[in-house]
């Protein structure tokens, strides 16, 4: 059990959608990701976690995650943008499946919060960015935690 459970999550439903794409495993740096390589990799970023407790043996974690793609347009922005477009609607409708979230051990609620479309400034090839902003919700139980 750890939060890191949430990476593989979203890492899981990516894939399942598009098992070309590659993950960028940086924790935070996603502006060096190399123009070659940008249409084959995305990247997850969760962090701001807010705990609440529910009673003295349990508690929730509501964790902010972000979903990055890319996409080069060349010289058909539109059709790039549409397609990355589609592809983050798939990937968004994924990562929201109640049955993909109760087959996990503790995360509980996955709620979309936001899509957010935007070109990469000086970019020569039109490369096009879809952040997928999540609100993950865990629930785990003290007596769960063996830190011996």
């Amino acid at each position: 059990m750890s939060i890191s459970q949430v990476r593989t999550y979203f890492n899981d439903r990516v894939q399942e959608v598009d098992a070309n794409l590659k993950a960028w495993d940086d924790a935070f740096n996603i502006d060096n990701v190399p123009e070659s390589l940008i249409d084959t990799y995305y990247h997850v970023q969760y962090d701001n976690i807010a705990t609440s407790t529910n009673n003295d043996i349990s508690f929730e974690d509501s964790v902010s995650v972000v979903v990055t793609l890319w996409k080069k347009g060349f010289r058909d922005p539109i059709s790039a943008y549409d397609e990355l477009n589609d592809q983050a609607l798939c990937i968004r409708l994924n990562c929201l499946q109640p049955s993909k979230i109760n087959a996990t051990d503790n995360i509980k609620q996955v709620e979309s919060v936001s899509v957010i479309s935007e070109p990469i400034e000086g970019s020569n090839d039109n490369i096009i960015r879809i952040s997928l902003a999540f609100n993950a919700r865990l629930y785990f139980k003290i007596t769960d935690f063996n830190l011996n």
